[in-house]
């Protein structure tokens, strides 16, 4: 039972070892793949935010008649929305191309 329990550990060490190792080797590219997974993932939210801003603009100014207010509600509503996806993705898209160290900071101290 010793026996099994040291070996398991040893193999555990040298897993640990390597996985150390393959991050250090890896770190940059690594690194650049976060980036760019952030850098679309934030392009995308400003692009849904903008599809929402024409749409609610949209809805406003072409609503049928007879249901004139409730498109009106609908569109503000909707403008709020878009502006704040906007505002988040354009604000984070921003922060990783001008100072990429703090958004990697910020982001593992979340």
């Amino acid at each position: 039972m010793e026996e099994e329990l040291k070996k398991a550990l040893e193999q555990g060490l040298k897993l640990a070892e390597k996985t150390g190792e393959f991050v250090i080797e890896q770190a940059p590219e690594l690194l650049q793949q976060f980036y760019n997974w952030h850098l679309v993932e934030n392009i995308i939210v400003f692009s849904v935010g903008l599809l929402m801003l024409i749409a609610s603009i949209w809805s406003i100014r072409y609503g049928l008649k007879e249901y004139e207010s409730e498109y009106q509600i609908l569109g503000a509503f909707g403008i709020l929305i878009s502006l704040v996806c906007l505002i988040i993705g354009a604000m984070s898209t921003i922060k990783i191309l001008v100072a990429p160290k703090i958004y990697l900071i910020e982001h593992f101290l979340k």
